[in-house]
Parts: C-alpha cells; structure tokens; sequence
C-alpha cells in the first residue's frame, strides 16, 4: 500500500514550450496565484492541496506533484491537465507516472444507496441515504452534491477519472442531474440530509420517484464552511437555510456566543435545534410576520462593544445582497459571508 506523500509526473510534448509555461505563470498571476518560486529551470507554486513544480526544455513541459491525499492528487492533476490543454498550440498526450489514484471514480465521491424518507414538518423530508467510507465527508464543508440520472428508466453511469487526469461525466441519455445539498448527520455508513420541499423542484420529482436501494451520487464536501466559533456569531436566513444553521449550531462548542434568526414557514416548519447557552436562537413566522421582517430583525442587532464578530446569511437572492451590503458596513471581508440559495421569480414576487 502506497502512503503519502503521493508523487506523481507527466511530460507533455508541447511546441515552444517555455512560452507556453510563461504563458500559464502569467494567467495564473492574474488570477492571484504567485509561484513560491520562480527560475528559469523551475517554477514552484505551493498551494493548500500540495506542491507543483513547472519545468520546460524546447519541446517539452514537466508538471510534478506531491501531495498527502488522493483526493488532493486529482484536484492538482486536473488543474494541470486542463490549463495545458488550453494553453498548448498543439493536441496534448498526457499520461501521469507514479502513484495511480486507486479508483477510476473521482476520489471526492461515493456511490450511495437511498435507505429512507420521512417527513418532519409540513415543509421538510429527513433523507437518509446508506454508503461506505464517508468520515471525511465530516472534515470541512457544510454541504454536499447529489447526482441522479436525468432519465430515471436507465440505470446509472457514473464519472471517470481519464489517464490525462481530468474527469469525463456522462453525457446525453446518460447526463447527471446536480443538486446541492447540507450534511444534516454523518456517520461511517450513513448519512442524512433535509429536503425544504419545493412543489416545482427538480429534487421534488427525485424524491417521488426514488426507491429504496436506488443508486445516487455524492461528492462534497464544498463550500459553506463552518464559521469561526471563537467570534461572537450573528446568523440568519431563511427556511432555505434552516439545514446548514442547524447542522452549524449543533456543532459549536459550549463556549460559542451569537445571535441567530431563522425564518420558517409558521411554528410547525421549526426543528429542534440544539445550541449552546450564549448563542440566542429566535424564530420568524413568514406567514404572520411583516414584510422583511428577517432582515429587518437581523440588522437591527448590536454585537458587542469590542468583540471579535462573524456575519453568517443564507437564503433568497436580494435579501442575501441586502445582508452582504449590512455586513460591509461593519465587518471585513474576510469576517462574513452572505450566500443564495434561490432567486425569487416575478411570479413570487
């Protein structure tokens, strides 16, 4: 068994080479990526997911790279394939030497069982879906991503990872529909996600047709860290975010502080959200409240006088650019983070 690190290397046969690796040094300078070095016979980027050297001769472009997790292995891999393929005047054959990723299937994801269904609130469907090896989906993100075929009479086919190292998912008859969701629990075989019921959704028409033992796709964990528990934490959103709140309020420490509104669809869409004592959790009925009445309550908050603070907002559209617009006001960039979740249509508006 190969442990880390994991080293792998590719030559690619590519015409002026040198310009073409100046060529990538200089788009990715655009995009804030600077090489921790920069000679002439090597250019190094060290990078939170491992290390990359660039070398060139007339003809010829060597990537190596070194990294601690497979998963990290195919993120660089990738990275590397494609902005050659883009970058080189001529078609490209890359094939990597070294440590070979152990799965064809793309080392983020899982293939998943579905196990169950039950409805927790007039708006919300508990899902727990059954797999293997899925601790890590637990390390980082909040959330994670759902593929099911598009067309529900053929059976599944599911992404491959190439010898050039970038990924080929199916296509046509065979395309993948593509659904973000939160984590809500995960253990090492099972894990279990909200569903806010939309009557119009595409998730909707998933979960009436989907049986027991049916197959799913996962990947994950992406984005919507976790915020930083030791700032004071002043959240909300709407039902959209109810699950990632959730998940987030259940995992601070005892000793976390902040303020949360959470905006549902009357008393009966509410879960019981276990939280510790200094984080107050207030509740808003959109049916009965007035207009605006989240954002309103949420802005009228008043953080502590010199306490380290962090903005937390989910949900529609133009409420999530109001919070962010309110978050500025008051916080660095780096202290907040305002995100969609859905657009309203004029229809609801």
């Amino acid at each position: 068994m190969t442990v880390p690190p994991f080293k792998v290397r590719t030559d690619a046969k590519i015409a002026g080479a040198p310009a073409v690796v100046a060529k990538l040094v200089s788009h990715l300078k655009e995009h804030d990526f600077i090489p921790a070095q920069n000679e002439p016979s090597c250019v190094t980027y060290e990078t939170d997911f491992g290390t990359l050297w660039l070398k060139s001769n007339d003809d010829t472009v060597t990537v190596e790279l070194e990294t601690q997790t497979e998963a990290n292995q195919w993120i660089m891999q990738q990275f590397a394939a494609r902005h050659l393929q883009e970058l080189a005047p001529n078609d490209l054959k890359i094939v990597w030497q070294g440590h070979q990723i152990s799965s064809s299937l793309p080392p983020n994801a899982r293939i998943m069982r579905f196990l169950r269904q039950k409805k927790i609130s007039p708006t919300c469907i508990r899902i727990t879906l059954g797999g293997e090896d899925l601790q890590y989906l637990s390390e980082e993100g909040l959330h994670f991503r759902l593929f099911s075929p598009k067309n529900r009479t053929r059976a599944p086919v599911w992404p491959r990872i190439q010898t050039d190292g970038t990924t080929t998912w199916p296509q046509g008859e065979d395309e993948l529909s593509n659904r973000v969701f939160t984590i809500r629990y995960i253990s090492t075989d099972e894990m279990t996600f909200d569903l806010i019921t939309h009557p119009k959704g595409q998730a909707i028409d998933w979960i009436n047709t989907v049986k027991p033992g049916d197959e799913v796709l996962i990947t994950g964990p992406g984005g919507g860290y976790f915020p930083p528990s030791d700032k004071w934490l002043l959240m909300g959103g709407d039902e959209t975010a109810l699950p990632a709140l959730a998940r987030i309020l259940e995992n601070l420490p005892a000793t976390a502080t902040g303020h949360v509104i959470i905006e549902t669809a009357g008393h009966q869409s509410r879960q019981p959200i276990k939280h510790p004592a200094n984080v107050k959790l207030e509740w808003v009925d959109k049916d009965t409240a007035p207009q605006n009445a989240l954002l309103d309550r949420l802005c009228a908050i008043t953080p502590p006088q010199n306490t380290p603070t962090y903005g937390w907002f989910a949900g529609e559209f133009a409420q999530a650019q109001a919070m962010r617009k309110h978050f500025k006001s008051f916080l660095d960039k780096k202290q907040q983070l305002s995100v969609a979740y859905w657009t309203r249509n004029a229809s609801q508006k």
